[in-house]
């Protein structure tokens, strides 16, 4: 974002510092969620592995296998989007670069 020198001469100190301010915090409220979620999450993921596993090791294999159908299923969607947007519309994004 530029802004010409002109707005910050007929702007306040305090209107700018204010504007400043509020973004900073915003950065360090979206970089402390990242690193809450880095931290949590990996243990939540393992407490429902071994929950799973205790009520029952039948239903987390099937769940496994379940996942990695539906994985697969979803990577080859992918692809085919990509090659489609990569033949009939180059500029049109999907799913990604």
């Amino acid at each position: 974002m530029a802004l010409p020198l002109s707005w910050f001469t007929a702007s306040r100190k305090g209107d700018v510092m204010g504007r400043a301010m509020t973004d900073v915090m915003e950065i360090e409220w979206s970089i402390l969620g990242v690193v809450e979620s880095v931290a949590r999450e990996p243990i939540v993921i393992l407490g429902s592995l071994a929950f799973m596993l205790v009520v029952s090791p039948t239903l987390m294999v099937f769940v496994f296998v379940l996942m990695i159908l539906v994985a697969s299923s979803l990577a080859g969607l992918a692809v085919r989007c990509a090659n489609n947007r990569e033949m009939y519309n180059p500029g049109l994004v999907c799913w990604g670069p």
